[in-house]
């Protein structure tokens, strides 16, 4: 049978449409995903404590340090038992140790009652009233290094499939031109002479 079109031309099928959206739909999903994982890291906690110098200087929300005696683990900002006794010797001008050595009296002296690490921040939560600040910001570069990087992975997921796309419409019909076809080239009815061309 003569085809009614010319012969560089794919009249559009409705399948043809729904690979087409599935493509388009499948690249806003997978950035709209991308930006969801990415752009997240961009955005962090910064903490200060009481007993930082610019503690009062400090904006954000305003926290009480505490100790959980179930679990044995304290909630001060992003510091462990460890790290808080560290960091609070530290700015008293003392150092932590496992063994007392260059420390406080204080804290040598819980060390020496066998107090263990909770149970000396413990202490000090409480002698001292321990609160921190928190604070949200946000890394401009990575911002936007994780808005680019979603773009361009969407961008290649949908030029990876549209060349499918068409890789497939040459393998099937010798070419890729896909056109929406009007009324005067719509197939004719048997009988009736075909359309000019």
């Amino acid at each position: 049978m003569i085809s009614p079109y010319p012969k560089n031309i794919i009249p559009e099928r409705w399948y043809h449409r729904l690979i087409k959206t599935f493509i388009i739909a499948s690249s806003l999903l997978l950035l709209g995903g991308a930006l969801m994982v990415l752009l997240p890291k961009a955005f962090y906690f910064q903490y200060a404590y009481s007993f930082d110098k610019s503690f009062s200087a400090f904006l954000g929300e305003k926290f009480s340090c505490s100790a959980d005696a179930n679990s044995g683990s304290i909630d001060c900002g992003n510091l462990t038992t460890e790290t808080f006794i560290s960091r609070y010797l530290q700015k008293k001008g003392h150092y932590f140790t496992a063994s007392g050595t260059n420390t406080s009296d204080t804290v040598a002296m819980y060390q020496e009652k066998g107090l263990s690490n909770f149970q000396i921040a413990q202490a000090i939560m409480e002698q001292n009233k321990i609160h921190y600040k928190r604070q949200k910001v946000m890394d401009k570069k990575l911002l936007i290094r994780g808005g680019a990087l979603s773009v361009a992975l969407a961008l290649a997921y949908f030029l990876l499939n549209f060349i499918l796309f068409k890789t497939a419409l040459y393998i099937l019909h010798g070419h890729t031109t896909v056109a929406r076809l009007h009324e005067e080239q719509e197939v004719p009815r048997p009988g009736k002479p075909l359309p000019p061309i």
